[in-house]
């Protein structure tokens, strides 16, 4: 099922504006996306800063081991030995993507968001498990 509309949100005192998909074009690694309720850059320029979102029912279903950020978070994080490390809150991209940890103390902890770090994600379970090296915690 192709994507037909997404919602644009510029503040949570608002509700959201509702915009059909009228064509996307690839350029690059980028995707262009026409609006058929925008027909200038200008008109879009007012929507620059506001929250893209779309309805969870409409998502593109993703490949095995391929994740969406809003799926990961606040899910909890354990060693390997069970031990519980803290909740994701968010993932950042540097390169390779960057799991970003709240550990139960306060403190932020980034952990490299691939196989060799993160043998494994349940997200039924709603548990992340980590294998830990020296000096990564």
């Amino acid at each position: 099922m192709l994507l037909k509309r997404v919602f644009f949100n510029l503040s949570e005192e608002l509700l959201p504006s509702v915009f059909y998909i009228e064509k996307t074009t690839y350029h690059g690694k980028y995707i262009l996306i026409k609006f058929s309720e925008i027909n200038t850059r200008e008109m879009m320029e007012s929507y620059k800063n506001a929250l893209l979102q779309i309805p969870e029912e409409e998502v593109y279903p993703l490949k095995e081991n391929h994740y969406y950020i809003y799926d990961l978070i606040d899910v909890a994080v354990y060693t390997t030995d069970g031990e519980l490390i803290g909740k994701v809150k968010g993932v950042l991209n540097a390169g390779n993507d960057l799991l970003e940890i709240t550990s139960v103390n306060g403190k932020e902890i980034l952990i490299p968001f691939v196989d060799e770090f993160v043998p494994v994600v349940d997200l039924e379970a709603k548990k992340i498990i980590i294998k830990v090296i020296e000096g990564l915690l």
